[in-house]
C-alpha cells in the first residue's frame, strides 16, 4: 500500500444558483446593518474559494509515496471541466495504487494514508464534496472518519482547537524545509488563473505538495538524543529542592 500527499488550489464558485443565493443573503444582511458595515458581492463571492462545499478545484497536486509529484489542472471554469479534472485525478489514483478493496461490488482505491496540510477540513473534504455535488463516484476512500489513515500536518502539530490554525510557511520554517515562494500565495490563485498563468499555479501547487511531504518525513524521522550525543551536556545545569534556600515543598500540598 502507498501513502498519497495531496494539495489543491481552488477558485470561487461559478454556479449561478449559488451566486444568486449569495446576492439574496447579502442584501438581507446589508439591510440590517449600518452602511459602513456593508459588504460587496465581490468581497463575499471571492471568499467562496475557501468554502468546502462550493469552492471549485482548478489544480490538484498528488505525490504517491516518493514518486515525482503530478499536478492536474483545468484551464476552463465550466462544470464539465471540473468533472473531467476530478475524473482524471481519481482515474490516475485507481491506476497507480495497487491496493484495492471491494466495496459494494466495485473496486475502490484505498491509500494507506493521506498526507497534507489542513487536509481533513479542506483539501479532502472539498474533493469529496465536489464529487457529491456532481453525482460522481470517485471509487476512492477518503478516510475522513479514520484518523489513523490521515496525517493532517496542521492538526497533528497544532491540535484541533482554533489555535491549531498555523500557517504552512511557519511550519516549514520551523522544520527547515524549503517552502512557498514569496511571489505566489493562495489569495493570488484566482487572479493568476484569470491571467492564464497556469504553469505558475501548477508550480505553486507542486511546491505545496513537496513541502507537506518533506515536513511529514521530518516529523517521523526521529532519533534518540541526537543533540545530546552531538553537543554533549556540559551546558546543562541540574537543580533539586535542596538547592532552593526558601523552597518548601510541603507548602504546595493541598
Amino acid at each position: 500500500m502507498y501513502d498519497v500527499t495531496v494539495d489543491i488550489e481552488t477558485v470561487p464558485t461559478h454556479d449561478e444558483d449559488v451566486k444568486n443565493e449569495i446576492r439574496e443573503r447579502l442584501e438581507r444582511e446589508n439591510d440590517s446593518k449600518q452602511e459602513r458595515y456593508h459588504k460587496t458581492f465581490d468581497e463575499v463571492w471571492r471568499k467562496t474559494s475557501l468554502d468546502v462545499v462550493v469552492a471549485e478545484p482548478i489544480s490538484i497536486g498528488l505525490k504517491i509515496a516518493d514518486e515525482p509529484t503530478q499536478v492536474f489542472m483545468r484551464t476552463e471554469l465550466t462544470p464539465e471541466s471540473e468533472i473531467i479534472l476530478l475524473d482524471t485525478v481519481f482515474d490516475y489514483l485507481r491506476r497507480e495504487l495497487t491496493s484495492h478493496t471491494l466495496i459494494k461490488n466495485q473496486e475502490v482505491v484505498a491509500p494507506s494514508k493521506w498526507i497534507g496540510f489542513n487536509l481533513r477540513d479542506f483539501d479532502l473534504r472539498v474533493l469529496l464534496n465536489r464529487c457529491r455535488v456532481h453525482g460522481y463516484d470517485p471509487r476512492v476512500r477518503f478516510h475522513l472518519d479514520n484518523s489513523a489513515q490521515i496525517c493532517d500536518i496542521m492538526r497533528e502539530l497544532g491540535g484541533y482547537s482554533n489555535k491549531g490554525l498555523i500557517p504552512m510557511s511557519r511550519v516549514s520554517a520551523a522544520f527547515h524545509v524549503p517552502g512557498k515562494s514569496d511571489d505566489m500565495h493562495g489569495s493570488l490563485v484566482f487572479d493568476t488563473f484569470l491571467a492564464r498563468e497556469f504553469k505558475k499555479i501548477a508550480k505553486y501547487n507542486a511546491s505545496d505538495v513537496n513541502t507537506a511531504r518533506n515536513i511529514y518525513k521530518k516529523m517521523y524521522d526521529l532519533k534518540p538524543r541526537p543533540m545530546a550525543l552531538e553537543f554533549g551536556s556540559s551546558n546543562i545545569s541540574t537543580f533539586t529542592d535542596s538547592d532552593f534556600e526558601d523552597f518548601d515543598p510541603d507548602a504546595l500540598k493541598l
